[in-house]
């Protein structure tokens, strides 16, 4: 099993938060009703409309937030499948020239570092690696459809990439960072094509695809010590 370096995951944080300031919300929405016999009408129709809103835009937000959390955790039971001979790090910070990346999943082995991103979308998602968005294609509960665009991880994990990179160069780490996407949840039909990023989807085997490609998958800069793997992790815990 993979060695796993574990933290409160900051979506799962922010999840919190807005999941707390949307029950806040409905609360005073509620007390916005009562008041009506206390205050003025005005002034608690405002408070009762202010505090609705804001209750629904909070709730909404956690449920995004839990949906991303939900599918990194997924993602990580999937690679703690690796042998001991990797470290996964999860929910990792990369500042480079004033510029962060915050990336899902950071996998260190003897055969090279792998920058992950994971998706936790539904539906038919359609794209290609040149676009800057990809569509999603999903029915809704009501029996609906609609269509939703999302930026293209292929293209958010090679700007991680990137910056995983030139991280390395600046503290003389010479290893290969490769990127993968990884679309975590089962009921998505991928379309997204990429010929430099790999694309795995859940919904295909990914979860055995994703495994098989790291761990054959042949480094350009040669295999990795235990002493260049603790490098390259001590590299990456500094914020």
């Amino acid at each position: 099993m993979a060695k796993t370096v574990k933290k409160i995951n900051h979506l799962k944080i922010d999840y919190i938060k807005y999941k707390i300031a949307g029950v806040i919300s409905f609360t005073i929405t509620f007390a916005a009703l009562v008041s009506f016999i206390i205050f003025p009408p005005l002034v608690s129709l405002l408070a009762l409309v202010t505090s609705a809103i804001l209750g629904n835009v909070f709730l909404k937000k956690s449920h995004i937030l839990k949906i991303g959390w939900k599918g990194e955790e997924k993602s990580l039971k999937v690679y703690s499948k690796l042998s001991d001979s990797y470290i996964v790090m999860s929910d990792v910070y990369v500042t480079v020239d004033g510029e962060t990346s915050q990336i899902d999943h950071i996998i260190i082995g003897d055969n090279g570092v792998f920058v992950v991103e994971t998706k936790n979308i539904n539906g038919i998602i359609e794209g290609n690696e040149n676009s800057n968005k990809i569509i999603q294609y999903k029915i809704g509960r009501g029996g609906g459809s609609y269509t939703k665009e999302h930026y293209n991880p292929v293209k958010q994990v090679s700007t991680h990439v990137y910056r995983v990179s030139k991280l390395f160069k600046q503290h003389r780490i010479n290893t290969w960072v490769q990127g993968i996407v990884y679309f975590v949840n089962d009921e998505a039909e991928v379309k997204l094509h990429s010929n430099a990023i790999p694309v795995f989807s859940a919904s295909k085997g990914g979860k055995q695809e994703i495994l098989t490609y790291i761990t054959k998958y042949k480094n350009r800069t040669g295999t990795l010590s235990i002493i260049e793997k603790e490098k390259i992790q001590k590299c990456l815990l500094k914020r």
